[in-house]
């Protein structure tokens, strides 16, 4: 059977190979820099990435597609908007507690479009630093 690297062994993989392709500086970091980018614009999944108050400051094609909103419109949104709950503050602050408690965590439920149709989804949310910033990725 064959062994499976658990999820921190992956990310150190990945790391590993692209400070041997990139490098530090120089046109190699310029390289991965578009290609991180390319990955998070163009990947199969939404993606979002937001403050520690709900608000959109990034998110991906797939995020324009599944939602029904522009770029410019969903970054002008909290992810909060999604939520077609009544409860959606309760909603918020538990993901928050999750987050804060195990850095990552799976929440399933539903979400609406633009246009109002609901739709159920699982999604993934890990915490990141990004410079002195905690944001939800």
């Amino acid at each position: 059977m064959p062994k499976v690297a658990n999820k921190n062994q992956n990310y150190e993989n990945v790391q590993t190979c692209l400070n041997k392709k990139c490098g530090v500086g120089g046109h190699g970091h310029s390289m991965c820099n578009k290609l991180l980018r390319s990955l998070f614009e163009y990947g199969p999944d939404a993606m979002f990435i937001g403050r520690m108050d709900g608000k959109i400051v990034d998110c991906n094609e797939m995020a324009e597609k599944m939602l029904g909103y522009t770029k410019e419109e969903l970054l002008k949104m909290n992810a909060s908007a999604f939520a077609p709950e009544n409860n959606k503050r309760e909603i918020w602050n538990d993901l928050i507690k999750k987050l804060s408690v195990h850095k990552t965590t799976i929440l399933e439920g539903h979400n609406i479009r633009k246009d109002k149709t609901i739709f159920a989804v699982e999604a993934r949310f890990r915490l990141i630093k990004y410079d002195s910033e905690t944001l939800i990725f």
